[in-house]
């Protein structure tokens, strides 16, 4: 009875345990082979290096697996996948998150910029910088690139830049979903101005053209909206109720802050 308590029991226990690992590992990898069509040698070396990360690093293979998989989905082919996963996890070391969240955070802002795959480590290198480096994380980031992205990049911003305002905001206590949605309406409102917004812009000698952020950097912009000297009253008019508080404080800030940071990234 002893020996059942103190031995058998404690085994039969972790080898259910090891089963269970080991089926969640091999369920995990066939959704990688579904998505990226691996077969033969290609899978075989996905497959080794999950496990390989597993047992060297904080994560399990499981794990490696499932950042596997959202980095296929995201049109990564084998090859890609092989040199991108390990730069996943520093990625998801600097935002403390698992390996699947940081390859779907990286990849989304990658398509949002429309970029191409070989730009993904600097991509990862630019969230986990910004995160460093200002009151953000690389999930708020991630929430507030998903919003603005695909505007900025319409807009002719790089990323750095994009990502540098939404530093700035994040420092003023505007982050994640409200960062991007607020720097996204200010850009659709410089994008496609309302006759209201022109008769402001047209009050300071300011024309539409000057603050077009397809011509003007969006530093250069903050910068054009300064020199002209706009009231609070008046950005909030300009940009409307939900961006005009960012507007405010990327305005307070200034294009150098914005300058600042898109250098550093």
């Amino acid at each position: 009875q002893n020996m059942t308590l103190k031995v058998t029991a404690p085994l039969a226990l972790m080898g259910g345990a090891m089963f269970a690992t080991a089926m969640s590992f091999d369920d995990s990898m066939r959704k990688v082979q579904a998505v990226t069509g691996a077969t033969g040698d290609q899978f075989d070396k996905l497959r080794e290096l999950a496990q390989e990360l597993g047992a060297t690093a904080a994560w399990t293979a499981s794990d490696a697996a499932a950042a596997m998989q959202y980095l296929g989905m995201a049109g990564l082919d084998t090859a890609q996948i092989l040199e991108a996963t390990p730069q996943m996890l520093s990625l998801a070391s600097a935002g403390a998150l698992e390996l699947g969240e940081a390859a779907d955070i990286a990849t989304n802002v990658l398509s949002g910029f429309n970029l191409q795959v070989s730009d993904l480590a600097h991509v990862s290198d630019v969230i986990a910088r910004a995160a460093a480096s200002a009151n953000t994380s690389v999930a708020q980031l991630g929430t507030a690139m998903s919003y603005v992205g695909p505007v900025a990049s319409a807009a002719g911003m790089s990323i750095e830049e994009t990502t540098a305002a939404i530093q700035v905001l994040s420092n003023s206590g505007i982050q994640g979903t409200r960062a991007g949605t607020s720097l996204r309406t200010a850009l659709a409102n410089l994008l496609a101005p309302t006759s209201a917004a022109e008769a402001i812009l047209a009050k300071y000698g300011v024309t539409l053209q000057d603050v077009n952020p397809e011509v003007h950097s969006f530093a250069e912009i903050l910068d054009t909206l300064n020199a002209a000297g706009l009231s609070t009253g008046e950005t909030m008019e300009l940009f409307g109720s939900q961006a005009g508080p960012a507007m405010i404080s990327l305005l307070r800030t200034g294009g150098d802050g914005i300058r600042e940071y898109t250098a550093a990234l």
